[in-house]
């Protein structure tokens, strides 16, 4: 009898929990017993037991205090909303993750972190107020949604005597990134106000203005007495300024608040990982955060994170639409992170906990009001960062980057990603910075172009600087070169440079080299590189100010392998920088170990390697017409039936007049009205039908690709030579 009953219930039992799962097909394999629990923001109820749509939870604070098990999902439902956080419970194990995901049709479940406003008081002159409770000021909220953007605090600066009053839109500088942009300045009261993504002014240390297109000057000279750092209301003076100050919110708007959403960051973060492993967050969008959109911290290692959307996230503290710290060996991919005010992604290691092993791929990152992805500590190392596409970044932000490293570890490696547009007219970003002398570090097949303040800018010693594509990155005031090595307490030095190409503005540098009282031309090589640009001076090299290429290399002892070129051959830059079959570069880098270009291609894809990000391929079909670059007789243009010879639009042409006939016949071919079926008109002293002689009588022109028609095209109704002219 107890083998019957035993018998039963090992029958049942994975029934029922299979009766349970039946809604959704697995996300990831999983233990058959393992339970998928779905939360539904309208339609659910936490006395559930959430084993079924039906049978949904309804809050975060049910999920947050649930103990998961190794292989168990959490599922949001699309096209809902959740104000709150999210906190993971409980950790899986290297082959049962946990994964928190979405089910259902329609947008991505949302896990908000802000909270919406109502209950404004008018102060007076379009400004109101708003209790709003904080009972640790490290919770204090640093981003407000206002008319749909996120926006940060205006802070207001009170000097014991205003040297200087900035004008609008100049930048206040005080220390590394510490920048503000000036909305208004009062001499009277001295005081200046501006909107800002960092929140530690030192109420001692100087402070500098940078009017735009001039030298810095002093507002706030060494030695003058402390700066007073308390808001006013005074610095409110345009819709959506804003602060918070006394537990208390202070807003400028137009319209009133009431009458509009007006949304305020309430957590810290969207979500937590918590500390806990083998955790998987994907397909989620993610909003608000004071400091973070998710954070992995502190001892999480071997989460994913992928198919997100990150968005509207604060600068408070860590400041990242995703920041890691201290956790190793975690993948980030395919997410999406916009309208962030401080960073993309953070990877930090402050306070010293090991940030190691992480991989950074495919993920799309812009509008920041800082830098898109930053690796910050000597002890954040070993991580890769590959295939971002990343634009736009540094807003709000004085002298970051699109990605930027400092006084980062060792092993890190920047490689395949693309990095454009960053900085603004009064904010100067580059492609890559390597700032406060990181470790060695490895930058390779990288596309950087647009950014305002040079393409990759260097410190420190012994980095690898191989296969990029630098295009136009000083459009702006700013001039650093497209490559920039400049010294921070010490030269530059022992650096690999090779098989990049560099392509300047028109008066920009090409390759800078700066001593600025150090030492930075020791240890390097720099060779197999192209350089294409537009000025008679585009190099520095240590002390000396400026040179043309032939002194540059005289001075260098760099670079005997490299080609200045009028022309690179890229397709169509900056949006193909693809190189065209008959590119100076194709064959003429150097072998330096890589397996892949930008693309994925093998390299070398012929005898050599090229040089830049992208190997010429002779299977490459860039006008995607069948026929192969290498045989294509106009590879830029469709032309399938290889009958454009000339790539002017007319099938039928061999020439560059676009009348149909062959070089061979044709006696003029740089005038369509001349050719062997033309009519020769009378007496005019021109000979149109090319026959030798000008006729004192005209013959009838039958035009078949040429004569009648201006552009004949092989296709249908048309055949090239016939004797018809079907077009």
């Amino acid at each position: 009898m107890k083998k019957i009953t035993l018998f039963v219930i090992i029958l049942i039992f994975p029934l029922f929990i299979f009766s349970g799962k039946s809604f959704l097909a697995p996300l990831t394999t999983t233990s058959s017993l393992a339970a998928t629990y779905f939360i539904d923001a309208s339609g659910g109820n936490d006395t559930n037991d959430g084993l079924t749509e039906q049978t949904a939870w309804q809050t975060l604070s049910k999920v947050n205090s649930y103990p998961f098990a190794p292989g168990e999902k959490v599922l949001f439902k699309r096209g809902e909303r959740w104000r709150g956080s999210i906190t993971i419970p409980s950790s899986g194990t290297s082959d049962k993750p946990i994964v928190f995901g979405a089910y259902g049709d329609g947008p991505l479940p949302i896990i908000d972190a802000t909270a919406l406003t109502a209950g404004w008081t008018v102060v007076g002159n379009n400004r109101y107020s708003l209790p709003w409770v904080i009972p640790d000021t490290v919770l204090r909220p640093s981003v407000l949604i206002y008319g749909g953007k996120p926006l940060p605090p205006v802070y207001t600066l009170t000097f014991a005597d205003l040297t200087v009053a900035p004008a609008l839109n100049n930048i206040l500088l005080q220390a590394f990134w510490q920048t503000m942009i000036v909305t208004s300045a009062d001499p009277n009261v001295n005081t200046v106000s501006g909107l800002s993504i960092y929140d530690g002014w030192n109420t001692t240390n100087p402070v500098n203005a940078l009017p735009l297109g001039l030298a810095t000057i002093e507002t706030n000279p060494p030695g003058a007495p402390p700066i007073d750092v308390t808001p006013k209301l005074s610095g409110l003076t345009e819709p959506g300024h804003w602060y918070w100050h006394d537990n208390t919110l202070y807003l400028y708007s137009d319209i009133p608040p009431n009458d509009m959403e007006v949304e305020v960051g309430s957590q810290l973060y969207a979500i937590d990982s918590n500390r806990k492993d083998y955790i998987t967050i994907q397909d989620l969008a993610v909003r608000g955060g004071n400091s973070a959109g998710v954070i992995l911290q502190y001892t999480t290692d071997h989460a994913i994170l992928r198919n997100l959307l990150i968005y509207d996230t604060g600068m408070l503290h860590w400041g990242g639409g995703i920041t890691v710290w201290g956790a190793n060996n975690n993948t980030i991919s395919d997410n999406e992170i916009r309208s962030t005010l401080k960073h993309g992604i953070l990877i930090t290691a402050y306070y010293d906990p090991p940030t190691t092993g992480n991989t950074i791929s495919g993920n799309y990152i812009h509008h920041t009001g800082g830098s898109g992805v930053v690796l910050a500590d000597p002890n954040v190392s070993d991580n890769i960062i590959e295939h971002n596409t990343i634009g736009y970044t540094n807003k709000l932000n004085f002298d970051g980057s699109g990605i930027h490293l400092n006084h980062s570890g060792t092993g890190n490696v920047i490689r395949y990603n693309r990095i454009f547009n960053g900085g603004s007219s009064s904010m100067k970003s580059a492609g890559i910075m390597a700032d406060h002398n990181p470790a060695p570090t490895k930058f390779y097949y990288n596309l950087i172009y647009g950014n305002n303040n040079g393409g990759i800018d260097i410190t420190g010693a012994g980095h690898e600087i191989y296969n990029n594509t630098l295009y136009h990155n000083n459009e702006s005031m700013w001039n650093a070169g497209e490559i920039d090595f400049f010294p921070i307490d010490t030269g530059v030095s022992d650096c690999t440079v090779k098989n990049n190409i560099m392509v300047a503005s028109d008066g920009k540098y090409l390759f800078t080299v700066n001593n600025w009282g150090y030492d930075s031309t020791q240890g390097h090589d720099i060779d197999y590189n192209a350089y294409m640009g537009n000025t008679a001076s585009p190099f520095i090299w240590g002390d000396q100010v400026t040179s043309n290429f032939d002194t540059w290399k005289t001075l260098s002892l760099q670079d005997a392998h490299s080609l200045e070129t009028l022309t690179i051959g890229l397709i169509n830059p900056p949006i193909d920088f693809e190189l065209s079959h008959n590119s100076p570069v194709i064959d003429a880098g150097i072998d330096v170990d890589l397996s892949y270009d930008f693309a994925g291609k093998p390299v070398p894809q012929k005898k050599l390697v090229d040089m830049g990000a992208y190997e010429f391929s002779s299977l490459s079909d860039i006008d995607n017409d069948t026929i192969p670059d290498s045989i294509d007789n106009n590879p830029n243009i469709y032309n399938p039936d290889q009958q454009d010879y000339d790539g002017d639009g007319d099938a039928c042409d061999l020439g560059a007049d676009n009348d149909g006939i062959t070089l061979v016949n044709d006696c003029d071919d740089l005038d369509a009205n001349i050719t062997p079926d033309a009519c020769d008109i009378k007496t005019d002293g021109i000979d149109q039908d090319c026959d030798g002689v000008d006729r004192t009588k005209g013959k009838p022109c039958i035009s078949d690709g040429g004569g009648g028609a201006p552009v004949n095209v092989e296709g249908p109704g048309q055949t090239c030579f016939d004797g018809a002219d079907n077009d």
